[in-house]
């Protein structure tokens, strides 16, 4: 189970800087541009992951229907 990252392990992980409110205001923008770019992407993903089982549920019913046919 993933865990979620607080402010806490950040800083302590050393991934968000301590150093001054300014790099500190950099780095949130820089970061939050990427972390909306990647949720982007991930709704993008998940809605073709969802497009392509309905086209496999789809198509595994139509095969099966064929060959109860024959």
């Amino acid at each position: 189970m993933r865990q979620k990252t607080s402010l806490k392990n950040m800083v302590s992980l050393r991934i968000f800087p301590i150093n001054g409110s300014r790099s500190m205001e950099e780095w949130m923008r820089k970061h939050l541009k990427k972390f909306k770019s990647l949720q982007e992407k991930n709704v993008r993903l998940k809605s073709m992951s969802v497009d392509l089982s309905l086209d496999h549920w789809i198509l595994k019913g139509i095969i099966e229907k064929s060959f109860k046919a024959l």
